[in-house]
């Protein structure tokens, strides 16, 4: 009985098995408990079961292949055979008999026939189950669609229907065969309510079952050519219309899309939608009537018009094609990016998103390759029923071309002028002028709109025109002139000018205008008048002449140099990009390179335009309480970037101590702005520039050290030389005028303080030194504050006197000099003694007791130099400090070496301005605050 239950669990367990309710081993352990089982029972039966004791392991073998399948199966058969050895030896392999193996046989091909037989029956069941699940999916979906259809058919907003044959049509028919078979049976079949309300009925069922003739009209030559296209499409539409009646006999147009079906290459059926466009075709037709007129309007034009639409010439006119050197035929259906360059195609599409209607430049290419410039005017429209683009195109490549061409004379004009040495002008037969270059306008102090448009007397004044009329009379008479005269500058001196006037005739003859060239002869008049001077120094001057004119040709040669240097790249580059295109990095290096030219070429010419403002004495200082500080931080600023490209580092040091100090902020930022764009220029690459703002008991240092190339002792003394290079040859290594310095020394000097220059020599560097003189001021005074008005001005009353008090003892063989320095001196309430000779102002010296001492250099028996001497080794000490100014007309760089070096505290060339002369002596004296009372 327990035998019993463990042999029913196992088949319980079997069904488990079977129903996949366990996986993996399980059914090799039914398979031995199984044949467990069945041994046992063989063992208790085994006096029942002699001889033949296979029945049981039948059972086990089925229950195993039934429950397992066919691997466990044939486990089962395995360990049957095993078990059945171990109960009866007799059939142990090493013993078996013929009739041993004759039941082995038997047992093993029965129970490998029920494997098979088993493995069929799992397979026949696994198959049948499945299909019957396939069947159940394939009818909810058959349902599912036929509902989805139904939906489809009463929810669509679009005619939905099905087109039938009553008889299928034979494949060996002609087209026109087809089509009166279509005619004669084909039926509507199945449509829904839109279909039906698009022929004037309400419900489909009206109309389901009606002849395709009743609608379609047979006699129109487009349904015929719709129906062939359905033929020849293998049966299959795409957007093709039909021309139709409704049930009232309205005439209608319909779109339709269709799909034939076929049965063994036979066409049934049809299905298709459609939706009514009897509108749009009436709007179709009055646009074509409208394109017609457009048409004839746009081949009469001589504008080139096109219609393109994403990118592709939908049509244009004979002109059009014309500009392009096309045919018309050419140009219909080619693309439009054809027609211009891709940079330009990049502006097509910007105005055509922004929907620009402006007119617009592109540059267009011909069927030949040639490049034109075009100007477009482009907007959005309708054309047959389609979103273009319609734009207007004109080729303006000549006109172009001529306004290049007269821009870049004009620049090319303006060039020649501003670069010549001689002031030019041209007048109009009225006497008003025209135009002017730069040196004519620096020369009145006139910009080019003030000059414009002035009669010459409104300019040159009434006397010097008197004087010059009659040559003017003579130009405008048709012949050329030539003349002498003097004429006054912008600053008030008068210069010799060598004049010549060149008549401009039209060819009729008539005078239109005259060109006016001046050029300055002052320092050749000069030199005539001091011709007999220079003779008794002839060796002296012939020296000084031919190292003038060395210093004059070199400085030529490197201005020559310096200008053109830059202007080869900018002209260069500006006819390269006039005459050709280029990609847009070699476009942006062009612009860049004429970019920085020009600021190398303002900076050039901003110098020499200082250099001549200095020699005619036109540069002026704006006096005004000053952080110096920050002047020097914003001169930083400015020259960091240059530093930063060659990796030197800048360090500075300012004393908070300096204050506020007087002077012209621009002026002082100009000085430390020359200083550093110096050091950072000779200064190699990671080197190292400092600069220090100090403060000592009466004065400000600005400090400017590098660790360049330094300076030759053979080339220090004349440091701050104008036009002066420690190298001029062709081979330098840096370029630039030789201007920088001296418009330092120029601008310190008219402060009152003094720049010097250090140098241990080539490759050691340099350190420059500026220094200012300082007085405390009123801190919390407004900094903004105009402490004099502009030197060269007339001073006003409450400026006078700074000087009062102030004993000022001037030295000048020259009693028209010394006449000139007592009135100017005077005119600021200073104390003056003037003598002319040395012993003089050494007696006077005691009792007067000067402040400062101005005196001159060349004077008989003893010179200024030897006076300075004399003074600074007196034995008292209040004499021997006496400041003083070395005043003369000798102004070269060694003459105020040696002037310096002598012990005087300032050198100042003749001529000089009087409110210059009265500033240095304030400073020397130690008046500078009284400028601010």
């Amino acid at each position: 009985m327990n035998l019993a239950i463990v042999f029913s669990a196992i088949c319980i367990k079997g069904e488990s098995v079977l129903k996949g309710e366990n996986s993996g081993f399980v059914p090799y352990i039914l398979t031995v408990l199984t044949v467990g089982v069945t041994l046992l029972l063989t063992l208790l039966l085994q006096s029942l079961l002699t001889p033949n004791i296979f029945p049981l392991f039948f059972v086990a073998v089925a229950i195993s292949i039934y429950y397992g399948g066919t691997v466990p199966g044939l486990l089962a058969i395995a360990l049957s055979i095993l078990s059945i050895s171990f109960v009866e030896p007799a059939y142990s392999p090493w013993v078996l008999g013929t009739e041993d193996v004759l039941y082995l046989s038997v047992f093993v091909l029965e129970t490998t026939l029920m494997g098979l037989l088993n493995f069929n029956l799992r397979t026949a069941k696994q198959y049948l189950e499945t299909s019957l699940q396939q069947l159940k999916t394939s009818e909810a979906k058959f349902r599912s669609n036929e509902e989805r259809y139904r939906a489809f058919l009463e929810q669509s907003t679009e005619g939905i229907w099905c087109f039938e044959l009553e008889q299928p049509i034979s494949s060996n028919c002609s087209e026109e065969e087809q089509i009166q078979h279509f005619y004669l049976y084909g039926y509507l079949r199945d449509c829904n309510d839109v279909t039906a309300q698009m022929y004037g009925f309400s419900r489909a069922e009206e109309i389901v079952g009606a002849k395709l003739k009743d609608f379609l009209v047979a006699a129109n030559p487009h349904n015929i050519e719709y129906l062939r296209n359905f033929i020849r499409s293998g049966y299959r539409l795409i957007d093709a219309e039909s021309y139709e009646v409704d049930r009232y006999g309205n005439c209608k147009y319909f779109l339709n899309n269709l799909v034939g079906i076929l049965e063994n290459g036979i066409l049934v059926r049809a299905w298709g939608t459609q939706r009514e466009i009897t509108e749009r075709k009436r709007v179709e037709e009055a646009l074509r009537e409208s394109e017609s007129r457009f048409r004839a309007l746009a081949d009469a034009t001589i504008e080139g018009v096109v219609i393109h639409e994403n990118g592709k010439v939908l049509d244009a006119n004979p002109a059009f094609a014309k500009i392009f050197g096309y045919e018309f035929n050419e140009v219909i259906g080619k693309s439009a990016a054809d027609f211009v360059t891709p940079e330009s195609q990049k502006i097509i599409l910007e105005k055509i998103q922004s929907d620009n209607q402006q007119p617009y430049e592109l540059t267009g290419i011909k069927k030949d390759g040639t490049y034109i410039t075009l100007e477009v005017i482009g907007r959005s429209s309708l054309y047959q029923s389609r979103n273009v683009r319609v734009a207007s195109v004109r080729d303006i490549t000549e006109r172009k071309q001529t306004q290049t061409a007269l821009r870049q004379r004009e620049e090319e004009l303006h060039l020649i002028t501003n670069s010549v040495p001689v002031l030019i002008s041209y007048v109009d037969a009225e006497q008003r002028y025209r135009f002017n270059n730069k040196k004519y306008e620096d020369w009145y102090g006139l910009s080019a709109a003030e000059f414009y448009g002035k009669h010459i007397k409104e300019v040159v004044g009434d006397s010097v025109y008197e004087s010059i009329r009659p040559y003017i009379e003579t130009v405008l008479s048709g012949k050329q002139v030539s003349y002498e005269t003097q004429i006054p500058f912008a600053n008030g001196d008068t210069r010799y000018v060598h004049v010549s006037y060149v008549p401009h005739l039209h060819q009729t003859g008539e005078v239109k205008g005259f060109v006016a060239l001046i050029n300055e002869i002052t320092d050749r008049k000069l030199a005539e008048q001091e011709r007999e001077k220079l003779l008794a120094s002839e060796k002296a001057a012939r020296t000084e002449a031919e190292t003038a004119n060395r210093m004059k040709d070199e400085f030529l040669a490197t201005l020559s140099h310096e200008l053109r240097t830059p202007l080869n790249a900018m002209l260069g580059w500006t006819q390269l990009l006039t005459s050709r295109k280029f990609d847009e990095a070699t476009t942006a290096r062009a612009l860049e390179t004429i970019d920085r030219n020009t600021k190398s070429l303002t900076m050039l010419i901003e110098d020499v335009l200082n250099v001549s403002r200095i020699i005619r004495g036109t540069l002026h200082l704006n006096l005004r309480r000053i952080e110096l500080v920050s002047i020097v931080k914003a001169a930083l600023d400015v020259v960091s970037p240059a530093a930063a490209a060659k990796k030197i580092q800048i360090e500075s040091e300012f004393d908070p101590t300096v204050g506020v100090v007087i002077g012209d902020g621009n002026r002082l930022q100009q000085v430390v702005w020359n200083l550093l764009a110096n050091a950072v220029k000779f200064t190699p690459q990671g080197g190292r520039i400092d600069v220090q703002v100090k403060r000592t008991d009466d004065s400000v240092q600005i400090w400017v050290q590098d660790t360049g190339e330094g300076i030759s002792p053979e080339f220090l003394p004349y440091v701050f030389d104008r036009f002066r290079q420690g190298d001029s040859s062709n081979t330098r290594s840096h370029g630039g005028l030789g201007l920088g310095l001296a418009i330092v020394r120029y601008l310190v000097e008219l402060h009152g303080g003094i720049v010097c220059a250090h140098s241990s020599g080539s490759g050691q560097g340099a350190t420059f030194i500026v220094n200012l003189p300082m007085r405390a001021v009123d801190m919390k005074a407004n900094s903004s504050e105009l402490l004099s008005p502009t030197l060269g001005e007339q001073v006003s009353q409450e400026h006078i006197l700074f000087l009062k008090g102030l004993r000022v003892l001037v030295v000048d063989d020259e009693e028209d000099t010394r006449e000139l320095l007592l009135t100017i001196l005077g005119e600021y309430r200073a104390e003056v003694i003037a003598v002319g000779s040395v012993p003089e102002a050494l007696d006077t010296l005691p009792h007067f007791q000067p402040d400062v001492i101005v005196s001159d250099i060349g004077m008989p028996q003893e010179d200024g130099y030897t006076l300075i001497r004399q003074v600074r080794s007196l034995p008292h000490k209040r004499w021997r400090s006496t400041p003083a100014v070395a005043l003369t007309a000798h102004a070269t760089a060694e003459d105020r070496a040696q002037a310096l070096l002598a012990g005087f505290q300032f050198h100042v060339p003749k001529p000089v301005n009087p409110t210059e002369l009265a500033v240095v002596v304030a400073n020397l004296a130690g008046r500078t605050e009284g400028i601010a009372n």
